[in-house]
């Protein structure tokens, strides 16, 4: 009996693994994914911020900065 709960634990925790081996793969290439549009975009990636859920690109290209959604332009920014 005591080898028959083991092996249900056992199996659990394996299940319970390969659970979050699946999620941190599919986090994984949505953040490559992420990355990659910012590249086809012809930005370059400065930072991964964290926010909220999820992480936030801080990019920039020979103009502008942009962080998420919003941008800058890079000769409005004074010391």
């Amino acid at each position: 009996m005591r080898d028959f709960v083991a092996g249900i634990v056992a199996f659990a925790l394996f299940v319970a693994a390969a659970s979050l081996a699946t999620t941190l793969k599919y986090y994984r290439r949505r953040r490559q994914h992420t990355r990659d549009l910012e590249e086809q975009r012809g930005r370059t990636v400065i930072a991964e911020l964290p926010a909220g859920e999820d992480l936030v690109l801080f990019s920039e290209d020979d103009v502008w900065f942009y962080y998420g959604e919003q941008s800058i332009q890079k000769s409005h920014i004074t010391a």
